[in-house]
């Protein structure tokens, strides 16, 4: 499982960008690239499952400099809920913004994982 975004731009305290999948995944890890100056210096990611019956998981938050740089951070859950159900949304949260007006330049996010094989389905 691979996906990636290119050139999105972003204001306010706090912005979101969603992932939506034709599958179940289980996501590993996230790439960001910046613009420098303009990066969130905190991500949330959470990962909203394919059943409406099981919970969504929040992974640990990340913490990118502002840099240009593509940045590479792996995705850690409290528990291994994220392996076990998988998820078709993964919404990334972006917050703690380095520019004065709350602008992101998010250049490029890529998502790496694997397709959930004890998923359900809705």
């Amino acid at each position: 499982m691979n996906s990636h975004v290119h050139n999105h731009i972003i204001q306010g305290t706090k912005q979101w960008v969603e992932f939506r999948f034709k599958q179940a995944v289980c996501p590993s890890s996230i790439s960001l690239t910046f613009q420098g100056g303009f990066a969130a210096k905190c991500c949330q990611a959470l990962l909203k499952p394919a059943s409406k019956s099981d919970l969504p998981v929040e992974f640990d938050a990340v913490y990118p400099q502002d840099l240009n740089n593509p940045q590479e951070f792996k995705l850690f859950a409290s528990a291994s809920e994220a392996a076990r159900i998988g998820g078709t949304r993964l919404r990334l949260t972006l917050s703690q913004q380095a520019d004065f007006y709350g602008r992101v330049i998010l250049y490029s996010v890529q998502v790496k994982g694997t397709i959930a094989t004890g998923a359900h389905s809705t």
